[in-house]
This record gives structure tokens, C-alpha cells and sequence, in this order.
């Protein structure tokens, strides 16, 4: 026989995991790691990709360097998405709340900070 788990026994028990965490202190640490990692893999595939590019197709510096400049814009906007989106999700764990769906956009989140969750 299989056991069965009740949801709120569940959602109890992960907001009893919560209140161990730590607080703002891991949720800080949480979106500086996800912030970093998102902007080194984005920024080292956009200069891959320029650097490629330009010696594939024998592109000019200067549209290579356009390239990467748009590229690099990419990448703080992921940075800036991944890690407002990282401390809203943590925040809402620390209340015991579900992990809602992402707003595609960084204003989204930035709006959110007056929100309770």
C-alpha cells in the first residue's frame, strides 16, 4: 500500500523547514550566487558567439562590438530578472506561501516589493 500524504501536513512541514533558514541573510547570499552565475554564462556565450561570428563570417570590429553591446544588454536584463525573480521566490518560501508563476517582466517584480508576498 502506497501512503498518502495530506497537502497540508505538506505545507505545514515546509513552513516549519522555513523558519530554520535563516532569513534575509541566505536569501541575499541565494540571489547574489544566482545573479552572478546567470551574468558569467550569458556574458561568456556572448562573447563566444561575437568572437565566432566574427571569425566565421569576417565581420568588422565594429559590428562585432555592436553585437556584444546588445548582447551585454541581454545579459543584465537576465541578470536582473533571474535574480529579482530568485529573491521573490525565496521570500515567498520563508512565508510558507507556493512558488507562483514568473512575470516575464523586471518591472513585474519591482512592483511587487509592497506586496506582502
Amino acid at each position: 500500500m502506497a501512503t498518502t500524504t495530506n497537502r497540508s501536513d505538506l505545507n505545514s512541514q515546509a513552513s516549519a523547514a522555513a523558519a530554520h533558514l535563516g532569513g534575509p541573510a541566505i536569501r541575499w547570499i541565494s540571489t547574489i550566487g544566482v545573479a552572478t552565475l546567470v551574468f558569467a554564462e550569458v556574458e561568456a556565450t556572448a562573447a563566444a558567439l561575437c568572437w565566432s561570428l566574427q571569425g566565421i563570417l569576417g565581420l568588422p570590429d565594429t559590428i562585432a562590438l555592436g553585437m556584444f553591446s546588445i548582447l551585454f544588454l541581454a545579459g543584465v536584463w537576465a541578470t536582473l530578472w533571474f535574480a529579482m525573480r530568485n529573491w521573490h521566490v525565496e521570500k515567498r518560501l520563508e512565508r510558507g506561501l507556493e512558488i507562483d508563476d514568473p512575470q516575464w517582466s523586471v518591472m513585474a517584480y519591482m512592483k511587487r516589493r509592497s506586496d506582502p508576498a
